[in-house]
């Protein structure tokens, strides 16, 4: 389908939230994608982050392949394997544990559960992290917007102020577009929730200064 007739039906039938480039991908090759009309590009976007591996990597494939064929999907209200063995990992690597993680990735593919779960088990004195598994960077932001919250009203300070660089970008989201600082963003979508104050990015002055205005909010 020529790129003619796919920008007519998306300005039918899609949603306007994105101004495209003129280009089709049809194929994607490691960090390369051929549009449509042959022509090669370097993908410095990685898809928008979550191609990281490269396109069509024989590894991703192969494990995307084989999970499909077993288990596509089910509710957070249940167990899977895979949820607990990757937060397992990523709190090594935060505690900078490349070793550990490396062995215990090892056990779980080998299917030794008894060292899998021994050296999945934090040790004494070992820094815990706990994994919020999200489906997008606006999801995971919206999180620890609530969890800085939880933790405010929890600890009885009555915090509940999030303070937010000008220029940045948070997500797409209502919650995320009132922490992103910028007016041709938010303009089209007024009144936005409160809670949020601007500060301009590397002014430790004026960070000082909201902070203090601010007191225990």
């Amino acid at each position: 389908m020529s790129l003619a007739t796919q920008q007519s039906l998306e300005s039918h039938y899609v949603m306007h939230t994105f101004g495209r480039s003129p280009v089709e991908f049809v194929e994607g090759h490691g960090m390369k994608l051929t549009g449509d009309d042959g022509r090669e590009y370097l993908d410095f976007l990685a898809g928008i982050g979550v191609c990281s591996l490269g396109h069509g990597n024989p590894a991703v494939l192969s494990a995307l392949e084989a999970q499909a064929k077993k288990l596509l999907h089910v509710s957070n209200y249940f167990y899977i394997e895979q949820r607990g063995q990757v937060a397992a990992l990523l709190s090594k690597l935060a505690n900078d544990d490349a070793d550990g993680a490396r062995v215990l990735a090892d056990a779980i593919a080998a299917g030794d559960e008894t060292t899998a779960a021994a050296l999945g088990a934090p040790a004494a004195g070992e820094q815990v992290w706990e994994t919020f598994f999200a489906n997008s960077g606006a999801e995971a932001n919206e999180g620890s917007m609530k969890l800085a919250r939880l933790y405010a009203k929890r600890a009885g300070n009555g915090g509940n102020t999030i303070v937010c660089m000008r220029g940045g970008f948070h997500g797409r989201t209502l919650e995320t577009i009132a922490a992103t600082m910028q007016d041709w963003l938010q303009d089209s979508f007024r009144p936005l929730p409160g809670g949020f104050v601007a500060c301009t990015p590397n002014d430790v002055d004026e960070l000082h200064a909201i902070f203090k205005q601010l007191g225990s909010e």
